[in-house]
């Protein structure tokens, strides 16, 4: 989960939901460069949540997106309270493991 997600709120109502959840600032520094963290996200294989709209613009984060083959979903209103923002995510999760997990999920 990006630092811009919080780090309570969105994380317990996913894990409600059964998902293992990583934190941003739990593995990297505040400040880390989105492009860096990207970067190990995508080697370490996580699906990064965030609601940073610009990430999937900007060069050096979507060249980090492509080059790590990070699976990223991002969540476009800006509007939304952190519960509001966890039921989003929670009710998108049949779709985002669709798109992750292709074949297991046609079985």
């Amino acid at each position: 989960m990006d630092r811009a997600l919080g780090t309570v709120t969105v994380a317990e109502g996913l894990r409600g939901a059964g998902c293992d959840v990583e934190i941003h600032d739990r593995h990297f520094a505040q400040d880390a460069k989105d492009a860096d963290w990207l970067q190990e996200a995508g080697s370490r294989g996580w699906v990064v949540l965030t609601k940073d709209h610009h990430i999937r613009t900007r060069q050096p984060e979507l060249i980090a997106l492509l080059s790590a083959g990070v699976a990223a979903f991002v969540l476009t209103a800006g509007d939304l309270s952190g519960p509001e923002m966890a039921q989003a995510f929670v009710r998108a999760l049949p779709k985002m493991k669709r798109m992750c997990h292709p074949v297991a999920s046609s079985r």
